[in-house]
Formats: structure tokens, sequence, C-alpha cells
């Protein structure tokens, strides 16, 4: 019988001291079952303390390349001064006695992790409930501390990072297969600009992307454009984080931009009959949940995590968007904003893994940028953006302080992680805040 609760005041603890003790007696007498042990279980996953003990005595010993049977482990475990505490060498002989068979380790350290993963999601649990009672943490922060608590629990029990090239290279094979069959296809999220997505093969999963240019170069409205196109004409779930304008005024600019109508004019109550039946057919198009946006201000990386991981269970996620990059907010541990920075942009790579999605984040170039090409050099606090980022995009319009300029957009993709740098060259229509590929004619 699986004695799972052998003492009244555990009653509600889940363990098996007949797996961990056929664990620990199947180590004993295998070779093979300690390296099938170490592999599956660690120390914290025995819920008895004794047996804590004797595991970590075997993995002293394992990492040591020593033998691990009755005798290393009660030499051991006396020389330290712990044999009598574990039962003394009669519990230890018993241990190989009481084992059914070593055969079944995998069996009984399965069951060990199960019951130790039941333990880990009720203390969990505990704290979570606390943070949510006690009030001392913002809500937004007690949210993401229980998803991080029940995510790291998850990871721990559904990832397996040694994985054989065997089980792989088949899966690979057929993926590239799949690409050359495609003939030039797509292979990440489209942006509608057919030069760009030929250079980047679309906005590749887990990729952090930079888009950094001066003020009215056309960061936003580029992201924008990139996002109506994603989510309106190539179906793709997207989330935009907008930190400076509101949800209405970026919904009123896609609309104008879409119908190509002047937002001036709109706002100005000038929009004719003509303009209104465009704006129509633009709202038709964006009646659409594929769009989402968020535009709470000086949000945090902590909330952004929480909110698409929301998303990405309740109908998927394929693109998400933050603008920008120097309106968010940190955890406040430092005064250095350079610090600061890092820190956002290393955790918002993380997240582009975690979600398995490209992020576009918007940022800032410094004020030497004004009237000159961009150069790497020229993104603020730029250290940590350019180290963390996969892909950095620099706008620059010589019509934005020239006037005599004509109205072409170099979209420079300054750094490209997994394939080449180029400078991409688009339409800029400032009436409709809008970019166009270059052979298009407007």
């Amino acid at each position: 019988m699986d004695r799972s609760k052998i003492k009244t005041a555990d009653e509600a603890v889940p363990y098996s001291i007949d797996a961990e003790r056929s664990v620990l007696g199947s180590m004993i007498i295998s070779k093979n079952a300690v390296e099938v042990a170490m592999e599956l279980l660690k120390t914290e996953d025995f819920y008895i303390a004794a047996h804590q003990t004797i595991f970590a005595s075997m993995h002293d010993l394992y990492t040591r390349s020593s033998a691990v049977d009755l005798v290393t482990v009660v030499n051991d475990l006396e020389k330290h001064g712990k044999l009598e505490a574990i039962g003394g060498v009669e519990y230890m002989a018993m241990l190989g006695d009481y084992t059914p068979s070593s055969g079944n380790i995998a069996y009984y350290a399965r069951i060990v992790q199960e019951r130790s993963t039941q333990r880990k999601l009720i203390d969990a649990s505990s704290h979570i409930a606390k943070n949510a009672r006690d009030g001392a943490m913002e809500i937004p922060d007690v949210i993401d501390d229980a998803e991080r608590r029940i995510y790291n629990i998850s990871i721990r029990n559904n990832t397996n990072t040694m994985v054989p090239a065997k089980d792989v290279v088949f899966e690979t094979y057929d993926m590239i297969g799949e690409i050359a069959g495609a003939r030039g296809s797509l292979t990440g999220v489209p942006t509608g600009f057919i030069d760009l997505d030929k250079l980047t093969s679309g906005l590749q999963k887990s990729d952090l992307i930079i888009v950094a240019g001066r003020p009215s170069m056309g960061k936003t409205a580029l992201a924008l454009n990139m996002a109506s196109y994603a989510a309106f004409d190539a179906g793709k779930n997207v989330a935009i984080f907008s930190l400076e304008m509101s949800t209405q005024q970026l919904i009123m600019r896609m609309m104008c931009t879409r119908a190509q109508v002047s937002m001036t004019k709109v706002k100005q109550g000038g929009a004719t009959d003509d303009d209104m039946i465009r704006l129509s057919d633009a709202t038709s198009a964006m009646y659409s949940d594929r769009l989402v946006i968020d535009d709470t201000a000086n949000i945090s990386v902590a909330e952004i995590r929480s909110k698409c991981r929301r998303m990405k269970t309740k109908q998927g996620l394929d693109l998400v968007i933050i603008d920008y990059l120097q309106l968010m907010k940190t955890s406040g541990k430092t005064e250095n904003r350079v610090l600061e920075i890092g820190e956002i942009t290393r955790a918002l790579k993380i997240l582009a893994r975690e979600l398995d999605v490209p992020i576009i984040l918007l940022s800032q170039l410094s004020r030497a940028a004004d009237k000159v090409r961009p150069t790497m050099a020229h993104l603020r606090e730029s250290g940590a953006i350019e180290q963390d980022a996969d892909i950095v995009i620099m706008i620059y319009r010589e019509g934005a302080h020239n006037p005599e300029a004509d109205n072409t957009a170099e979209i420079i993709v300054a750094k490209h992680r997994n394939g080449p740098t180029d400078t991409v060259y688009l339409v800029w229509i400032d009436e409709y805040t809008k970019f166009n590929n270059k052979s298009m004619r407007e």
C-alpha cells in the first residue's frame, strides 16, 4: 500500500514513502538506477528528511565520480556525522532489501517527482493567497508573482533540455524542405513591406526587434502599418502596448491610414461623404478581435508578460508591439538609466523566447541623430539595446528636415542576428501617416 499520509500532522502533504525508499534502494543496488535518478530528481523532491540526506550523499558521491552503493554511502554519511540521524546502517540495509525491482527506477522516480510537484503547487498557492490577502503588493505584481510561481513549476516538469540529435534532424530536414518548397514564402509574420519581408523572411518567432528613430520620423506609423497588415490582412493575433497614445487615438489613426483619409481633416470635422465611405470600409475591415490594444501608461514588463500570457492562452498570439521603450516602468532598484534600460530589454528578450513570438520595441534615438542618417551609436542608452536585439531597424527620412527632399524613407536594418543587413526604401505618405512599398504609386 502507498502510505502517502503516515503522519497525522502531515495529512494534507502529498508524498510516498514507498516510492522514496524504492528510489534510494534501487540506487544502492544498481548503477543504472543512479544515472536515471540523478537525471530525474533533486534532493528537495524527497519529503522525508532522512531521504533527503541520503540522496544528497549519493549525489555528492556521483558528482565526484565515486561508486554509489551501500558501503560508500554509509561511509560518506558516517564521515559527515549523519549516519545515526538517518537510522543507521540498519535503515540503509533495509532500503536495498525493501526495493521490489531496481528495473522500475523510472516509475518510482516519477512518483516521487509528482508528489514533489503537488507540494510545490500547494506551497505556491499558499504564497499567492497570502500576497492577495496582505495587500502589501500592487495587484499586477501579485498576478505576475502568481503566474511566475506556477510557470516555474510547469517548466521543471515539462522541459527536457537534453535532446538527442536523432529526435530533431528529420523534423529540421522537413522544415527546410517546406521552406524550399514555398519558393520564397515567408516563415515569419509578414509586415506588408515586400523588400523588408524578403530581407527578414518575416518577423521571426522569439526575436526582439528594435524600431528606432528620432521624433516625427515615423516609428509609431511604421509599427501601426505592420500591425494593421498582420492583423487585418494576414490574420495574425497582434497585441499593441501604447504608453503614449490612447486606444481611441491609435484606432482613429489606423482607420484613417487604412482608408487613406487625412486624420487632420477628420479631427477638424472636414471629412467628406467620400471620406466617410472609405472610413466605413476601413471600419468593416478592422472589425476584428485579431488586434488588441492596451494603453496603460508607465506599464512594466511584468504587466506586459501577464497580459500576453493570458492573450496567448485565450486566443493565440503572433506579434507584440510596444510603443515605446523609454516610457516603460522599471523595478526602480537603480538610478542608472542605462542599467534600467538594460533590465527592460533583457526581460523583453526573455519574454519573446518564452512566448515564442516576435516583439517589436520602439525606441528613441539620441539627439545626435538629428538631421543625419542614424547609426547604431545613436541608440539612446545603446549598449544593452544593441546586445539584446535580434534586429535593429532605424528610420531615416531626409524630407523630415529638408523640404526640398522627396518622400523616400530609408528603413535601415543595422543589425540582423540571423541574416543580412541592408537598407529598404519605402515611400512616406505624410497626409495619411503611411509607409508604402516603393513600387506603389499614390
